[in-house]
């Protein structure tokens, strides 16, 4: 599955093209792929859609409340739940928690940007790296923020951050 400026591309191991989706915007991240075959994908700043393994919507949000633009692709949890980057307005970006039928679960607003795709811990903590220097680890269950970790060596995080099968988190500036 690729993304170009309006459409989600199923691809075919023979390089042929199996289907297409209208997204409605750019999608400039990877898309998630669901235990039943479920794709998620986000465009830069319109939608955040699940398409069925046949090309069909399954469902569409409009993800245009926040005004910012996302990079972010979505992450898919053991429980199913599926977590994108989101937010209320130009200057308040957080992550968003969605049920698999596209229910709203939770949303988490931080002062700042959380642009970059979150990563999920050995425990289901969700670990997003926001522009204030700041690694933040969030409650999977309620959303709330569990701590943070910020930085002032003048640098700015400028990725994912990664966990290993030790719970270690890794982050570069």
């Amino acid at each position: 599955y690729v993304g170009n400026s309006i459409d989600l591309f199923a691809i075919l191991p023979n390089g042929t093209l199996d289907w297409s989706y209208r997204v409605g915007d750019h999608v400039n991240c990877s898309p998630a792929i669901g235990a039943d075959g479920t794709i998620y994908v986000r465009s830069i700043n319109d939608y955040f859609c699940a398409v069925n393994p046949d090309g069909t919507e399954k469902w569409k949000i409009s993800m245009t409340k926040g005004g910012g633009v996302s990079y972010s692709s979505p992450v898919i949890a053991e429980d199913g739940t599926i977590y994108t980057y989101g937010g209320t307005s130009e200057d308040i970006m957080g992550v968003l928690a969605f049920y698999p039928n596209g229910q709203l679960k939770w949303e988490l607003s931080e002062p700042g940007y959380i642009d970059f795709t979150p990563s999920l811990g050995l425990d289901g903590t969700i670990y997003v790296a926001g522009t204030y220097n700041d690694l933040i680890a969030i409650n999977p269950a309620n959303g709330l923020v569990k701590w943070k970790y910020g930085i002032t060596l003048g640098e700015f995080f400028k990725c994912s951050p990664v966990v290993d099968s030790r719970g270690i988190i890794y982050i570069g500036t």
